[in-house]
């Protein structure tokens, strides 16, 4: 059963607009920060709802502290000077929403256009002349010994295939490591075994 709001007592007023102010952010910033170790659908469509339910709970929030501020100055035993610094405060809490969301989406995108190479040398000879060829650069990397892994982040590395070229030994290599890639958050391992052949997978961030 829903209870309404006594209109006359300035104080539960106040805590509604605080929690229409601290919920959007605190649920944004656990989604935000979920989606940095686990890239689910689920989690994209929880931060989606958020941005939605948040700008309600602004607007409710905004009316709530409206209402505060009518009541608190009805009531003699509330200071004036803390009224206006309750009423500014919980109004800057409720505008926060905005720019928090803004910077959750663009660490969120940030963290999603990645694409990180892990190279791991299980073989017995150092692997040399490392080249990671792709359409947008091509990048060269120090020799890995046996036993040893290097890697590198494509900021920007677009639609594209991606080669290794390098030297074991005396023969040449040529992999194809990734037919097309996508800036995804992707981190694709390559390794080399003992036998001289690749075993390449892909997974999500964190590497």
């Amino acid at each position: 059963m829903f209870h309404s709001i006594d209109s006359s007592n300035a104080g539960p007023h106040l805590k509604l607009a605080l929690w229409c102010g601290f919920l959007p952010l605190i649920t944004g910033g656990l989604i935000t920060l979920a989606w940095q170790f686990h890239q689910h659908e689920a989690l994209m469509s929880a931060g989606v709802l958020t941005i939605v339910v948040g700008c309600f709970l602004f607007v409710l929030g905004s009316i709530s502290l409206w209402q505060y501020r009518t009541c608190a100055r009805q009531q003699e035993d509330i200071p004036r000077k803390k009224i206006r610094s309750t009423f500014s405060l919980t109004g800057s809490l409720l505008l926060l929403n905005f720019p928090a969301a803004g910077a959750c989406l663009l660490w969120t995108i940030g963290a999603d256009s990645h694409y990180v190479v892990i190279i791991q040398n299980n073989s017995a000879h150092t692997l040399n002349d490392i080249e990671l060829v792709a359409r947008s650069e091509t990048v060269h990397l120090d020799p890995i010994a046996p036993g040893e892994k290097d890697s590198y982040d494509f900021r920007a590395i677009g639609e594209s295939s991606l080669v290794l070229n390098a030297t074991l030994g005396e023969k040449a290599i040529e992999q194809m490591v990734d037919s097309y890639t996508m800036n995804m958050g992707t981190t694709t391992h390559v390794t080399l075994l003992l036998d001289g052949s690749f075993e390449i997978h892909q997974s999500s961030h964190p590497f």
